[in-house]
């Protein structure tokens, strides 16, 4: 049987996760890659979820969320002090691959990543991978920063990967000028920054990129980051 669609969403919840699950399962998505989230959140989810798990704090981890019969396996090796996940998700016949990611600071958020890239670049081009979460880091901040800590590096590992951002490339937009944000620093609208991506294949279409309102995710403090929807085919 051939793969049917896919909707996964990156969304950093931002914590107390038992009052954001109807929230979650609104979007519809299939797999969900969740940061700052309890190690029980798959059970909170209603129905057949299957998840993964990983993280210092028992409340504020990462997780993958599988729905609508998706079931999530964890594979190695998985790098924990960062936060990087990767698993395999298997519906009947359907199987994908993907890394969970949540970048946490080890002097900057680049060197983490890049540590995290090369570790797990077998994985990712042996199964095309998706890489999806809460990065930490954008372009427009590249300026400032040292060569080595510069976002722009990152990027370029991904692309030999042959790795894409599905928002990027759906609404045609250069990274360091998204006309929409992901994240609201101190939860304010003026503040907003693009942190948050879903990285696929070159090869999987991308039928949709959508990302959550303010008003209905930040206004309301669900979350000061909003999610990230994307529908592969």
């Amino acid at each position: 049987m051939e793969n049917q669609r896919l909707r996964v969403v990156a969304w950093n919840c931002a914590g107390g996760f038992h009052r954001k699950v109807t929230a979650l399962t609104a979007i519809g998505a299939d797999i969900a890659i969740l940061s700052e989230v309890p190690n029980n959140c798959a059970a909170l989810v209603k129905g057949d979820a299957s998840g993964a798990w990983i993280g210092t704090n028992p409340d504020y981890g990462l997780a993958v969320v599988g729905m609508n019969g998706w079931q999530i396996e964890r594979i190695d090796p998985i790098i924990e002090e960062r936060l990087f996940l990767p698993v395999r998700a298997v519906r009947g016949s359907e199987e994908r691959h993907l890394v969970g990611v949540c970048v946490k600071k080890d002097e900057n958020y680049v060197a983490p990543t890049l540590g995290a890239m090369s570790k797990l670049s077998s994985f990712i081009s042996k199964n095309a991978a998706i890489l999806a979460g809460d990065f930490n880091q954008l372009v427009s901040f590249d300026a400032r920063r040292q060569p080595d800590a510069k976002f722009a590096r990152v990027l370029d590992v991904l692309d030999r990967l042959g790795l894409v951002s599905a928002w990027h490339g759906h609404h045609g937009e250069r990274f360091g000028a998204e006309n929409a944000s992901t994240y609201f620093h101190q939860w304010k609208r003026v503040q907003g920054f693009h942190i948050d991506y879903v990285f696929v294949p070159n090869s999987i279409a991308v039928s949709s990129a959508v990302l959550g309102s303010y008003d209905e995710f930040v206004t309301t403090r669900l979350s000061d980051h909003v999610p990230l929807t994307v529908d592969l085919c």
